[in-house]
């Protein structure tokens, strides 16, 4: 049965890249722990800009999205980790479990055109 909350294969029809902060044990000159982001899983998305609507209903909610996100569930995703798709960074600030059926995952993410692609 389909319904607003499914999603066909075809739907997923871009390549991301999920990744995680690297922690290492190095220290940097102020004393700091760096850590470079790298891609530990591809997975197939849809990626869409946020509707209006969308970012209204987000900004009311103290969030600034810009896209959604939409994957096959992952178990275990963290806010912590950020997307990277087509050479832009995205930021999650969201996600939930679409429907609550571990089917469809859906993220909101906010473009950072301030982050290269390592940091």
């Amino acid at each position: 049965m389909r319904g607003e909350h499914t999603v066909d294969s075809g739907a997923l029809r871009y390549l991301i890249e999920l990744q995680a902060k690297n922690v290492t044990t190095e220290t940097d000159e102020g004393g700091g722990t760096p850590g470079q982001f790298t891609t530990f899983e591809s997975v197939w998305a849809n990626v869409r800009a946020a509707s209006g609507y969308e970012v209204t209903t987000a900004m009311q909610r103290s969030n600034q999205i810009s896209h959604i996100v939409e994957i096959r569930y992952y178990s275990g995703f963290k806010t912590e980790w950020r997307i990277l798709h087509d050479g832009r960074v995205l930021s999650v600030v969201g996600l939930r479990d679409t429907n609550e059926r571990k089917r469809l995952m859906r993220i909101e993410c906010i473009e950072r055109k301030d982050l290269d692609q390592r940091g």
